[in-house]
């Protein structure tokens, strides 16, 4: 029978770690390290990748997603575009100058570093460094803290059947903050209604502990990892830490399915429509998606979705 090539049985996924094969280890896991030591990791894990940092713009055509793609040539997106160049150029020069730090006044450099954080969104440079700050010291922001607070009451309300939280980039960082405090003090019961998805994932460990042996025994029913081969925040996170450590060394819970693709390219969830019910995963075509829904056109029409 012919299968599609964007079904999600020929995608390569790695299979999410069990208790089958743990064995006594000698030293902690890696993200349990010092501040400093992590810190310096990262640092190398960057230099390391850094020529796949391109592919965080690159390429820049087509759309697949029309409107919904972040380089779309849209009002919106090109004012955000401008923004991010300007960021961009300025937060270099600043990084650079902050080589003559030794020969001017401090007081200037709190300034500038103050008028920078003062915006809702720090650029690249900056959210790179805020991501290094709080995989190195695991450092909850106040969103990591209203979320958590936002998350918890959900699973609480008995009310909701199914409780699902989406995760991009950064977020997965901060996700990863939040399912170790649910894992801490929210009962069993609660957490069988939880599942999680990131894209392009920043974390440098996610937990999901299980009460036995084998996959199926996890504490949160269903974790699963979308990540494009080329993408720089791949590769800074979830990749490194699922393929260069083995379980005993660095706990990554859930599966993590690839694709070799940019970071532009999308997280393969434009072509089609993916809906959990009961456990089983299902493709939906246009007019079976609930009133409110759209899906652009893009090659996917090829596929029949």
């Amino acid at each position: 029978m012919y299968s599609s090539p964007d079904s999600d049985s020929e995608l390569p996924y790695m299979e999410p770690p069990s208790n089958e094969a743990l064995e006594p280890i000698r030293k902690p896991p890696p993200y349990t390290g010092t501040p400093l030591f992590l810190f310096l990791s990262d640092i190398k894990l960057f230099f390391q990748d850094f020529f796949y940092l391109p592919y965080l713009f690159i390429p820049l055509y087509p759309w697949k997603s029309g409107p919904f793609c972040e380089l779309y040539p849209s009002r919106e997106n090109l004012i955000g575009i401008t923004i991010h160049c300007i960021l961009s150029a300025t937060q270099f020069a600043f990084l650079v100058s902050l080589f003559t730090l030794s020969f001017l006044p401090t007081f200037e450099y709190i300034g500038y570093v103050g008028v920078f954080f003062a915006a809702n969104f720090a650029g690249v440079f900056f959210d790179l460094i805020q991501c290094l700050i709080q995989r190195a010291l695991l450092y909850a922001t106040q969103d990591v803290r209203e979320c958590y607070i936002l998350v918890k009451n959900a699973l609480l309300d008995d009310h909701k059947k199914k409780v699902i939280l989406i995760l991009h980039s950064q977020c997965g960082i901060e996700g990863g903050m939040i399912i170790d405090w649910l894992l801490d003090e929210m009962p069993l019961d609660k957490l069988q209604k939880f599942e999680v998805y990131t894209f392009s994932n920043l974390a440098n460990h996610f937990s999901n502990p299980y009460r036995g042996n084998g996959t199926r025994s996890s504490v949160i029913p269903h974790i699963e990892h979308h990540v494009n081969e080329k993408d720089f925040a791949c590769r800074f996170g979830v990749l490194n830490f699922t393929r260069h450590y083995t379980q005993n060394e660095n706990r990554f819970a859930g599966k993590t399915l690839q694709r070799a693709r940019a970071a532009t390219e999308g997280d393969f969830m434009h072509r089609k429509v993916r809906v959990r019910t009961d456990g089983t995963m299902k493709v939906t075509t246009k007019a079976e998606l609930p009133p409110g829904f759209v899906v652009t056109g893009d090659e996917g029409r090829r596929m029949g979705v």
